[in-house]
């Protein structure tokens, strides 16, 4: 049998909820990585040492107090580079094989730092890796192929196109449901459906569906 390793990384981002939400999504992980500013998060707020630090250390001064004792691998770059810390840490799981990670801390704060950070989901598809962004009460992911949703009745599920269209097999357990439907990018056709059932099933046939799964949007 194939144990897949599921890897946190937290990045620096604005959380907004109370951190004891937080702790239990983050507890849920073995594996932890922490990019630049998400550390201090982890260490301060969540009680909990990640297992790596990635980043130039913009945002956490390299000799600060907080890391003394820290144990984990740091792997540190250069301020002037062509990619975030988000997308080296993408790398870094791609080099060791670990093909199913979730970011938490990539919401809030500035709108195109938030952008940057869903771009991630497909950085990571395009490498064979298995994403999702998580925060509580909200789930953020991409597929092309088949998504079930398990025990989130009542929350809202937004559907986007992130090629220039995305045909939807099939929409079940919603209150709108579709069939073989044509999603088009700039269509705001699949914003705010309903999940109505305990599983609702999403089938991609071509194309790459982005979807928003939220509690309290």
């Amino acid at each position: 049998m194939i144990i897949v390793q599921e890897v946190l990384i937290v990045l620096n981002g604005v959380f907004k909820e109370d951190t004891q939400k937080y702790k239990k999504l983050i507890d849920k992980f073995d594996t932890i990585i922490a990019v630049d500013g998400g550390y201090k998060f982890l260490k301060k707020f969540v009680k909990r040492e990640p297992d790596i630090l990635i980043g130039d250390f913009d945002s956490i001064d390299r000799d600060s107090k907080l890391l003394n004792n820290f144990t984990g691998e740091i792997f540190e770059f250069p301020s002037d580079k062509d990619k975030t810390d988000g997308e080296l840490s993408v790398d870094y799981c791609v080099k060791n094989n670990l093909n199913n990670i979730s970011f938490i801390g990539a919401t809030g704060g500035r709108i195109d730092q938030q952008f940057g950070n869903i771009l991630l989901l497909e950085y990571a598809f395009d490498s064979n890796i298995e994403a999702e962004i998580i925060e509580p009460g909200l789930k953020i992911g991409l597929t092309d192929n088949k998504k079930k949703i398990v025990n989130k009745e009542g929350h809202t599920l937004s559907l986007f196109s992130v090629t220039d269209k995305v045909l939807i097999k099939s929409l079940q357990g919603c209150k709108y449901e579709l069939k073989e439907y044509w999603l088009n990018r700039a269509s705001s056709r699949g914003i705010s459906n309903i999940i109505n059932s305990k599983q609702a099933v999403i089938e991609v046939e071509s194309g790459r569906l982005l979807y928003f799964i939220c509690e309290k949007c």
